[in-house]
């Protein structure tokens, strides 16, 4: 699935997020996944970033606007181990395509 938007979303994980194992971080990660599929939202990467103050970065691809990325986000339940995150919207430049 090709979106025709693409987020990049930069995460400060939380103390309850650094106190997170790695079997709960795997939990919730499955979730968003399932969430993602659910809401039209393809997940193309998860990593850590470097360059950046932030823990870790995701990378989505949708046709949503931000308000229904944000929604599915909340749903996931991030709140509980992100302290923060900012997103950078993607778009194609219309002449390159």
């Amino acid at each position: 699935m090709a979106g025709k938007y693409t987020y990049i979303c930069y995460c400060s994980v939380s103390p309850e997020g650094n106190a997170a194992s790695a079997d709960e971080w795997k939990e919730f990660f499955a979730k968003e996944d399932e969430l993602a599929e659910k809401h039209g939202v393809e997940i193309a990467i998860r990593g850590t970033p470097f360059g950046v103050s932030e823990s870790y970065v995701t990378v989505y691809k949708t046709d949503k606007y931000i308000d229904d990325l944000t929604a599915m986000i909340q749903e996931a339940g991030r709140s509980k181990y992100v302290s923060s995150a900012r997103t950078v919207t993607v778009t194609p430049l219309i002449f390159s395509q």
